[in-house]
């Protein structure tokens, strides 16, 4: 649960096309997967046996999403500029990063409880 991944698909909207490259090698059937409402996720998910929710740019669901979104743009805006032949080594730095940083991360609270019992 909550697992993502960062593929480079190329430029400009999707197509379904390339949303099926990028997906076919990471959604298994019965995955549970939410998108923005991009059509071309339709199709290919479908064919994947996935359950597809999308969500609007506007609903509460999508947080992750937007959370995963502004954290990369945080990432990103200190290369001033990354050229697209390098943009999924970039990609791959950022979630390496994220599940070293994760796995390392106890929330504070934690302790507290742990001393308290």
């Amino acid at each position: 649960a909550g697992r993502s991944f960062l593929t480079v698909c190329g430029r400009g909207i999707i197509s379904k096309d390339r949303a099926m490259s990028a997906l076919k090698v990471h959604i298994g059937r019965g995955t549970d997967v939410l998108t923005d409402g991009a059509p071309a996720y339709v199709k290919p998910l479908a064919e994947l046996g996935a359950n597809l929710t999308q969500a609007s740019a506007d609903g509460h669901a999508i947080n992750r999403v937007n959370t995963l979104h502004a954290r990369l743009e945080d990432f990103m805006f200190g290369f001033h500029g990354v050229s697209t032949k390098y943009l999924q080594a970039y990609l791959d730095w950022f979630q390496w990063l994220r599940r070293r940083d994760y796995q390392r991360m106890m929330p504070p609270y934690m302790e507290y409880w742990q001393k308290a019992a």
